[in-house]
């Protein structure tokens, strides 16, 4: 199970909330993918698991883009050998279904994945974007200086 703790938060309040909704799956799979009773359930849950990880990653890598953001192939790269880890766990529940070794496989992968990348990558390009933010404010705080300085010696 994944608990979203300080070492997950971006301070980017919608890559945050889509994090929390995305580990909240991610632990609703690890309970079904342990219940053999729960075929349809679980199927329905990766399903969704799918999508929802397109919508993160989009949303995610058009903010990389709009930021110019240097690492932005490195970290598209990461979401999609997730997007085939995810690709091969469905594959894998539809061929052999709910067991201990599918949770074990799902939480070696999903979890072990999805906090690595949120810690490191995540975490990385929100610094770069809090960076980039205070450097145009300090751009903007000495235009505003020398334009004060040009007005006031006029």
């Amino acid at each position: 199970m994944i608990e979203f703790t300080s070492a997950l938060w971006t301070k980017i309040p919608e890559i945050d909330e889509q994090h929390k909704a995305l580990i909240k799956r991610i632990n609703e799979l690890l309970v079904l993918g342990t219940k053999a009773a729960n075929r349809e359930d679980t199927e329905k849950m990766l399903a969704f698991l799918g999508k929802y990880l397109f919508k993160h990653f989009n949303d995610e890598e058009k903010m990389l883009i709009e930021a110019d953001y240097p690492k932005f192939r490195c970290h598209r790269n990461q979401h999609q050998a997730f997007i085939n880890t995810y690709e091969k766990l469905t594959e894998e529940y539809r061929i052999n279904g709910a067991s201990i070794q599918y949770s074990h496989l799902l939480n070696k992968s999903a979890v072990a994945w999805a906090t690595q990348h949120i810690q490191s990558a995540d975490v990385e390009f929100a610094n770069y974007l809090r960076q980039k933010e205070n450097l145009r404010q300090k751009e903007k705080t000495l235009e505003n200086t020398l334009l004060d300085t040009c007005l006031w010696q006029e």
